[in-house]
């Protein structure tokens, strides 16, 4: 995992295939309350995912939660098949 700090309460998560979260709606991945979707990426297309949103390879899930959260979530995503977790690059672009 490579890291970048931008803000100190959030980070990037990359889907790759094959990924444990691959193929789950956001509302079934069971991350912890304080945690928020912020942004989700899909090729050119970035949008704010709902619960009902599928997670897909190949997605970037920009994610923010309170700052004490984030080593257990980096470990969830960073930990799960196929997935890799760091800090957004600088700057964010809007799409």
């Amino acid at each position: 995992v490579v890291e970048r700090r931008i803000a100190s309460n959030m980070f990037e998560v990359t889907v790759e295939p094959g990924s444990e979260i691959a193929g789950k709606r956001v509302v079934d991945l069971n991350i912890p309350q304080t945690a928020l979707i912020v942004l989700l990426k899909r090729g050119e297309e970035s949008f704010v995912p709902r619960g009902a949103t599928v997670i897909e390879a190949g997605d970037k899930l920009l994610i923010t939660s309170r700052k004490h959260d984030l080593d257990e979530l980096r470990d969830f995503f960073g930990g799960s098949k196929g997935s890799s977790a760091k800090p957004p690059p600088l700057p964010l672009s809007p799409s």
